[in-house]
């Protein structure tokens, strides 16, 4: 089996990777949620180094994404953990960022109310979370990152 290839993510790999690198500037672990083929996370694993970039995924897309991140042997990106925003416990003590990338408008409704619920169980104080992917603005389509500091005070 060879490699999941997205082109969309070489596309917008180097603009999402001028935003998170702010974002997570004060982060040491984020947990990518669906992180579908693993191009996303290897790339910026790579860029950023000061972090330990956690992908995470449904079980059927794990193999694909471990096999770019075994191709890429970088010590702050270990192996992808099968995680669905559905179940109520999630594979995480806490988490203190977030990133996904095109997930929540594939996603049926009722999974995109879970991811939130769960990110208002697992993220700590002033946790970091990045979104990607197409957004309405004032009725027009565009595809933007948003970013948000989070605190329960």
């Amino acid at each position: 089996m060879t490699k999941p290839f997205s082109q969309a993510c070489e596309n917008n790999k180097y603009p999402i990777l001028q935003k998170i690198q702010t974002a997570f500037n004060e982060s040491s672990l984020v947990w990518e949620i669906g992180s579908g083929t693993g191009q996303h996370a290897c790339y910026f694993a790579e860029q950023l180094p000061h972090l330990t970039w956690q992908t995470s995924d449904r079980e059927e897309n794990l193999l694909g994404i471990n096999r770019w991140l075994a191709d890429a042997e970088l010590a702050n990106a270990p192996y992808c953990v099968a995680f669905n925003v559905m179940d109520k416990v999630w594979p995480c003590q806490q988490m203190e960022a977030v990133f996904t990338a095109n997930t929540l408008h594939i996603m049926p409704w009722q999974a995109v109310e879970s991811f939130f619920s769960g990110l208002g169980r697992y993220l700590i104080d002033n946790a970091v979370v990045c979104i990607y992917g197409p957004f309405k603005y004032a009725g027009k389509l565009t595809t933007t990152l948003i970013k948000r500091g989070l605190s329960s005070t």
